[in-house]
């Protein structure tokens, strides 16, 4: 292989590189992401196919297992809702 094509491939690669991690949005600092064996229950739902897809596409675009993923999702709804008691909307 010649050093010039050494060369482009090289910008290439690195281009590509930083282009995938430009897309990728960093975790919430609020969420922790590891194996954590302090938790002791196990929740279980059931989804549909394109419901699992959906969680699935996003778990890949984050780099990210898909329960954490869920977990994540699901505490910003808790979050939510604790809001919303805090705060109810007007009118309610």
């Amino acid at each position: 292989m010649t050093k010039k094509l050494e060369d482009t491939l090289a910008a290439e690669g690195n281009a590509a590189e930083a282009a995938e991690s430009a897309l990728t949005p960093p975790a919430r600092a609020d969420v922790m992401v590891s194996r954590s064996h302090d938790r002791a229950r196990t929740v279980q739902i059931r989804l549909n196919d394109s419901e699992l897809a959906e969680l699935n596409e996003l778990a890949a675009h984050r780099s990210l297992p898909v329960p954490t993923i869920a977990r994540q999702l699901l505490f910003q709804s808790l979050t939510t809702e604790e809001n919303l008691e805090a705060h109810p909307p007007s009118g309610a």
